[in-house]
């Protein structure tokens, strides 16, 4: 189930140029040609959120600048522009991949030099209704000298090293979106002081995009002490046990870690141990998920009973 991520408004603010009443409006916190090129989805014209969630009945903008390659070899306008796609979302691109539009003409959209915001676009690409899935938002620059694909080449002109098509990854409620689950197992789930229990603790993914890097967090209870584990973990203080990176998990794909934990000479009652695994998508807030499995300790006692037959005798 994908969690809902939080809104990050980056508000634009604006001036009037009277003479002629000309609105110009700045992008706070960018600059044109002062890095690479960046492309952003809004819901609504000149507001600029850096949006990855989208609702059915919201409308799509793109926005951002087309970076410090178009200023090479010679000024705006010649060089900069481009067009923005919304494709079908994929883990990673590669140079010369075509791209298609999927939104509702099926058309991408073209971006120009504006005299009034120099560097920058803000253009309509998809309006409402959208369609539930997975997307991204490509900045298809003018620059790079070829259209229609994908593009991360070394940059002919001076200044930047490379030169390469932004993508910014949306979700359109409906769709799935990123998701990440953790079980945990014991066995035995009862036992004396001094025995050994075996965990596994299986991580999935449960979304429809990549997660990378995955974090798993294992805490024992107060009456266990860790023993090993496989893989190793990267860490092990006091009773959290920690693997930074299980590696990347594509969709459906599961990791299973192997941990062995020791009940305590001392130990009583039901011992809960805790487990959590945290996903990275390829944009927005990461996808967490949390378990637990109880291990009873089953208290050591002996009882002796004497029966005597007969009971009593005459010498």
């Amino acid at each position: 189930m994908m969690k809902k991520k939080n809104d990050v408004a980056f508000r634009l603010t604006g001036f009037v140029l009277i003479a002629g009443l000309i609105a110009m409006v700045v992008l706070v916190g960018t600059a044109a040609a002062d890095g690479p090129a960046t492309i952003y989805g809004s819901r609504e014209m000149w507001i600029a959120e850096r949006q990855h969630i989208f609702e059915i009945t919201d409308d799509l903008y793109g926005y951002g600048d087309f970076g410090d390659y178009s200023w090479d070899p010679t000024p705006c306008p010649d060089g900069c522009g481009g067009r923005v796609y919304v494709v079908n979302h994929q883990e990673t691109w590669t140079n010369g991949t075509p791209l298609y539009d999927v939104s509702k003409d099926g058309k991408n959209e073209t971006v120009s030099y504006d005299n009034l915001a120099p560097g920058y676009y803000f253009e309509m690409v998809w309006p409402t209704p959208l369609t539930p899935g997975t997307y991204d938002l490509i900045l298809d620059l003018n620059v790079s000298g070829y259209p229609y694909v994908w593009t991360n080449i070394t940059n002919p002109y001076s200044g930047s090293v490379y030169m390469e098509d932004p993508v910014w990854t949306i979700y359109v409620n409906g769709s799935e979106g990123p998701g990440i689950e953790v079980k945990k197992t014991a066995n035995p789930t009862s036992g004396a002081p001094s025995t050994n229990v075996n965990f596994s603790i299986v991580v999935t993914n449960t979304g429809d995009c990549r997660l990378n890097p995955v974090k798993v967090v294992d805490t024992l209870p107060t009456g266990m002490s860790y023993v090993s584990s496989s893989p190793v973990a990267d860490s092990q203080i006091g009773t959290t046990v920690t693997w930074n990176n299980l590696g990347s998990l594509s969709t459906s794909e599961s990791r299973t870690i192997y941990l062995i934990a020791h009940i305590d000479v001392g130990a009583s009652g039901t011992l809960n141990n805790t487990a959590n695994a945290t996903g990275k998508p390829p944009a927005g807030d990461n996808v967490s998920d949390d378990c637990y499995e109880e291990v009873t300790v089953l208290a050591p006692a002996i009882q002796v009973t004497k029966v005597a037959s007969p009971s009593a005798g005459a010498p």
